[in-house]
């Protein structure tokens, strides 16, 4: 689809950032229908299904991760994801030992909220359960050879971005490209075709957000108060499922802040074009199931 008129009065831009909008309205909770509150996540015959852990004990008291805590947690996530109690097959389900996996965390120095090692290190532990061995496993950020690679899973945090809205699973791909900043025209509605990479494509088995202390405040330079003590990690294989759960607790998380709406801005447009225009997996709320695992005080979605 180009600029050009749709046929409804409409251009891509246009369409882009109505169903942007929408999809952060509804998701915010500003014009759902009712009994639609309840049914959020809910779906009985689900397109993707995204998993929450959350344990109380996951971080000690200066703010430092238990390193068995997060191990234990990831594990668990993709167990329910899998539908298996044991976890070397729920990882062999996933990978095998010939592959040559990619491990793409989160180090952005421009707004720092870097993917913890402890959760980087999990996900490493379970692909080795999966048998693929340390020689073949790849864990960066910049630097990271896809291209070598037969299969990745991105790792990385959430946080609230002055850029694209939220910056979670698909923008963590954006410096695959060797423009990264050329996506955030357009209000950044063109982060999901980063994934359509040659080195990239189809080779996502595996999502991992670090919800440990996410933040949701402004930027660039983060501000203590908007870090969220929240000890979670999400697990899927959906990224635009993962970050439409994760655009769901940033929206909820900001508007709990202030004791009023906060909305994300800007409106993350790269979620809509991510599902509709690329393809890469279902932003809708009524589409997706997440379990959800663990402690539940402030679990909010």
């Amino acid at each position: 689809m180009t600029d050009d008129e749709r046929g409804d009065g409409l251009t891509r831009r246009d369409f882009l950032r109505n169903a942007g909008l929408a999809t952060v309205a509804g998701l915010a909770g500003l014009r759902l229908a009712e009994g639609a509150e309840e049914a959020l996540f809910a779906a009985k015959r689900p397109l993707a299904t995204v998993v929450l852990v959350r344990d109380q004990a996951a971080l000690k008291g200066d703010g430092s991760a238990e390193a068995e805590v997060v191990r234990a947690m990831v594990s668990r996530g993709v167990r329910a994801l899998q539908e298996t109690e044991d976890e070397k097959a729920a990882w062999g389900q996933l990978f095998k030992a010939s592959d040559a996996v990619g491990i793409k965390y989160s180090r952005c120095g421009w707004m720092s909220v870097p993917t913890r090692q402890e959760v980087i290190d999990a996900v490493g532990a379970g692909l080795q359960l999966a048998g693929v061995p340390k020689d073949k496993l790849h864990a960066e950020d910049y630097g990271l050879p896809a291209e070598q690679c037969t299969a990745l899973v991105s790792v990385t945090s959430l946080k609230a971005h002055p850029l694209t809205g939220i910056a979670a699973s698909i923008k963590n791909y954006i410096n695959f490209h060797p423009k990264p900043d050329s996506f955030h025209h357009e209000n950044s509605s063109k982060l999901g075709e980063i994934w359509l990479r040659p080195e990239v494509k189809g080779k996502t088995r595996l999502v991992v957000l670090d919800l440990l202390t996410p933040y949701f405040g402004t930027g660039p330079q983060i501000d203590p108060r908007y870090r969220a003590d929240y000890r979670g990690v999400l697990v899927a294989t959906d990224p635009v499922a993962a970050d439409t759960v994760a655009l769901r607790l940033c929206q909820l998380m900001r508007d709990r802040h202030r004791r009023k709406p906060w909305p994300v801005t800007p409106p993350p447009l790269f979620l809509a074009a991510a599902d509709k225009e690329y393809h890469l997996g279902t932003a809708d709320p009524a589409r997706i199931k997440l379990v959800r695992l663990g402690w539940t005080d402030h679990m909010l979605v």
